[in-house]
This record gives C-alpha cells, sequence and structure tokens, in this order.
C-alpha cells in the first residue's frame, strides 16, 4: 500500500488505528472455527457476535466522522442511547455470515478509513457537533481502544 501523508495530529491516530483493526483481523484468523460461538467477555454475545459489532457500525459511524470532520454538512449518526439497538440490529444483519466475510468487512472498513483520515487537515480535529458526545480527534482517540478491547474480550 502506498504511503499516505497525514495531518500532525492525525498521524499517530490512524498509525493506532491501522494496528489496532490488523490485531484484529490476525486474531480473528487464529481462532478456530468451533470457537466462534463461545461466549466472549460481553455478556449475551459470543466471539463471533464481537467480530460482527467490530464489522459494523463501529466501521460506519467512524467513516461518518470522518466525512463529517471534513464537510460541515456531512451527516454524522446519532451517538449514545441508540447503541443498544444500532448493536442488535449490526449482529442481526451478520448472524449468517462467515468469519471470512467479517474480517473482509473490517479490512474493507480500514482500507476507507486511511484514506479518509488522509484527507483531514490539521484543524479539523476541533470539530464537534450537536448531540455528539465527542470531537473529531477524540472520537478517533477513542476508535483504536475500543477495537483493543473487543479484541480482549474475545480471548
Amino acid at each position: 500500500m502506498p504511503e499516505v501523508g497525514f495531518a500532525a495530529w492525525v498521524e499517530p491516530l490512524a498509525r493506532e488505528i491501522q494496528q489496532s483493526r490488523a490485531e484484529v483481523v490476525a486474531f480473528a484468523r487464529t481462532l478456530p472455527e468451533a470457537s466462534w460461538d463461545e461466549p466472549s467477555a460481553v455478556e449475551g454475545w459470543s466471539c463471533r457476535d464481537v467480530l460482527a459489532h467490530l464489522a459494523g457500525d463501529t466501521a460506519k459511524i467512524t467513516v461518518a466522522v470522518i466525512r463529517a470532520a471534513r464537510d460541515p454538512l456531512a451527516p454524522v449518526p446519532s451517538y449514545g442511547e441508540g447503541d443498544v439497538a444500532l448493536n442488535a440490529r449490526d449482529l442481526e444483519e451478520r448472524r449468517g455470515w462467515s468469519i471470512e466475510q467479517l474480517i473482509a468487512e473490517i479490512e474493507a472498513d480500514a482500507d476507507e478509513w486511511r484514506r479518509g483520515l488522509a484527507t483531514l487537515e490539521e484543524d479539523d480535529g476541533g470539530r464537534n457537533w450537536p448531540g455528539f458526545p465527542l470531537d473529531a480527534a477524540g472520537y478517533l482517540a477513542m476508535v483504536a481502544g475500543h477495537d483493543r478491547e473487543h479484541l480482549e474480550q474475545m480471548r
């Protein structure tokens, strides 16, 4: 993959996000098939459910935040109380997916994130939106930790 330039505030976040996504994918490729339907550390979720969650709206919200940080007119999804409903929808939509399909979605989203992160400029990190609890930089800083938290829950 060709090197992409990032704004100074984006570069460490892009590196962390890329690394955390790669760790999730590497783990997913090593977990035996029989283990995917075992319970995870997330109450009521199997390991497959956790991976489906990471492939679901987590990625889509991140894409929306990146777009909205560049374009003040771009919509930002709601965030907060609706998480339970969004998670349930994402799990249901991906319930029959193979692990390889989930991995493919995570990898495709990671590529889209990387391209989008490269479009952000120095003043975009402070962009915030009504009803969204974090500015763009705060949300992106949270993403890598979110991936790693769920990775530990699958282990």
